[in-house]
């Protein structure tokens, strides 16, 4: 008897979404800092741990670490309370900048 596993379809699609995502940035070759990348930097500049962004945002411990691994994204309100927290704008923590090297013109 052969036994079907069946996922959910949200969980199997962001599974594939993430896949792509990093088959992709390992293709384009640039070092572009991530949400989560950029976010943990923040965390960690004002000394505040996961837990205690958590509780200023009224999320779980588990959402930040989402957060910071590229996993799941904020929602809107939340980004703005993000950026109220460390005195940055929405767009500084949704840009993506690439670490700097040099071009020959």
């Amino acid at each position: 008897m052969r036994t079907l596993i069946i996922y959910p379809m949200n969980a199997l699609v962001n599974d594939q979404i993430r896949r792509l995502r990093e088959l992709l940035s390992e293709m384009d070759g640039d070092n572009k800092i991530t949400f989560g990348q950029k976010l943990q930097g923040l965390r960690k500049q004002n000394d505040l741990s996961q837990e205690t962004l958590a509780k200023l945002l009224y999320v779980t411990r588990q959402s930040i670490s989402l957060w910071e691994n590229d996993k799941a994204m904020p929602s809107i309100d939340l980004l703005v309370r993000l950026g109220s927290i460390f005195s940055v704008s929405v767009d500084e923590l949704l840009d993506n900048p690439t670490v700097p090297t040099e071009k020959s013109f």
